[in-house]
C-alpha cells in the first residue's frame, strides 16, 4: 500500500493592489467591501509561500527557485508562482504558472473534495490574472469554473469583486 502525501492546505490570503485600488492602508481601510482588492490563494507550507504572504516577495521567489522536485509539488510550485507573478503585476508569467497550477491538479487522478476545492483556488487565480489582462471573458470563464468547483469564500469574495471591478468599468468614462 502506497502512502500517499496529503496536501496540507489552508488559503492563506493578501492584498493585490493596483493603481485603481487603495494606494496606501488609510485608503484601503476605508473602502467598502465592494471595493476590497481581490484575495490570492497559496498553499500553506510550500515553498515561498510564507514569504509571499507577508510581503517578502524577493525571499519567496528564492524559495521557490530553491526547492527540490521533492520538496514541492508541481500545483505547490506553480501556485506560489502564480501568486508571486500577480502580486508583482507580472501577469503573463502569472497565467503560465495559474495554467500549469491547474493541470498539475488534474492530472492527479483524484477527483475529491480537496483536489476540487485547489482546483478552485487555481482557477480563482486566474481569472484575478485574466481580469487584469483584459479579458474579461476569460475571467468570468475561470470565476464560473471555480464556483462549480468550489462555493468556497475567497471564490465568492473574487466573483463579487469581479462582478463590481466590471461594472465600474463600464460605467466609468
Amino acid at each position: 500500500m502506497s502512502k500517499k502525501k496529503k496536501f496540507a492546505y489552508r488559503a492563506i490570503l493578501f492584498s493585490l493592489i493596483t493603481a485603481s485600488a487603495a494606494s496606501n492602508s488609510e485608503e484601503l481601510a476605508g473602502l467598502s467591501v465592494l471595493e476590497k482588492p481581490f484575495k490570492v490563494a497559496v498553499v500553506k507550507d510550500a515553498p515561498g509561500s510564507d514569504a509571499i504572504a507577508s510581503g517578502r516577495l524577493d525571499a519567496g521567489a528564492v524559495e521557490l527557485n530553491a526547492a527540490l522536485p521533492e520538496q514541492s509539488r508541481n500545483y505547490e510550485k506553480s501556485m506560489g508562482l502564480c501568486a508571486l507573478h500577480i502580486k508583482t503585476q507580472e501577469y503573463l508569467t502569472a497565467k503560465t504558472a495559474c495554467s500549469e497550477a491547474i493541470s498539475a491538479i488534474s492530472g492527479l487522478n483524484e477527483k475529491n473534495r480537496t483536489s476540487q476545492y485547489l482546483s478552485a483556488m487555481a482557477y480563482s487565480n486566474r481569472a484575478i490574472v485574466r481580469y487584469f489582462l483584459d479579458d474579461t471573458l476569460g475571467a468570468f470563464t475561470d470565476i464560473n469554473k471555480a464556483l462549480e468547483l468550489s462555493d468556497d469564500e475567497i471564490v465568492m469574495d473574487n466573483l463579487t469583486r469581479l462582478n463590481v471591478a466590471h461594472l465600474r468599468s463600464q460605467v466609468t468614462p
